[in-house]
């Protein structure tokens, strides 16, 4: 079952990639800036259209969790009034230490105020066991009631470079200078890192309206601006 499931590092390499393009995107552009954001160990995502995501690279494993508005799942639809919200079911089989650190941390980015409580609301979560994900339904399901949000985290790179391009409509030289700071994180993985004088002058030469926003999400993955600017 875990060859139809990504890797843990096909998530973590798609998730740095996709959080530098953004902070690169959001220097210029920043209306839409909450969508990425990482806390620590936890990324965040959403699509403004009422999906949304948070996963943990614990040291004991990672946690994905993921709320799909359009899910047939959504304990808030009409046609779900009726019965009772658990969502014990998306973790069956998860081993004991990442169900805690499920519950002490990534679904506390889940809140929702549902029937005058406020609990994690989720259509679908994923867990690491080993170097693959794996979860309680099959990989298709998961995609369908969530993991979607996770397209271009979980492409191949080449593919994922050419969607963020169309995405974000990169000129060329963000699209470079995405890819060099990607490569230096990758190499230095958790150490800090900062920007040259060069880089930030490519950062901000579409504008600078969001910078403010980018420093926030590169300082979120230990990437700094330099130190006069």
């Amino acid at each position: 079952m875990n060859q139809e499931f990504p890797t843990v590092k096909q998530l973590y390499h798609g998730s740095m990639l996709r959080s530098i393009a953004h902070a690169v995107s959001t220097a210029s552009y920043p209306d839409l800036s909450y969508e990425i954001f990482w806390d620590e160990q936890h990324y965040h995502c959403n699509d403004s259209e009422g999906t949304q995501g948070a996963i943990t690279f614990a040291k004991e494993g990672v946690i994905g969790a993921l709320n799909d508005f359009d899910s047939n799942r959504n304990p808030f639809l009409e046609r779900n009034n009726h019965k009772t919200y658990d969502i014990t079911p998306y973790f069956e089989g998860i081993p004991t230490a990442l169900r805690e650190i499920a519950e002490r941390e990534t679904l506390q980015y889940l809140i929702e105020d549902y029937r005058n409580q406020h609990i994690p609301v989720v259509t679908t979560a994923f867990w690491s066991s080993g170097e693959y994900l794996t979860a309680a339904e099959s990989w298709k399901s998961v995609y369908k009631h969530g993991a979607h949000l996770l397209r271009i985290e979980l492409m191949p790179f080449e593919t994922a470079i050419s969607a963020l391009e169309e995405d974000y409509e990169f000129p060329i030289h963000h699209l470079e200078l995405v890819q060099t700071i990607l490569n230096k994180k990758m190499a230095l993985q958790h150490e800090k890192m900062t920007l040259t004088d060069n880089e930030y002058d490519l950062l901000i030469c579409e504008g600078d309206e969001g910078i403010s926003e980018s420093e926030e999400l590169f300082n979120a993955m230990q990437i700094y601006f330099p130190m006069q600017k």
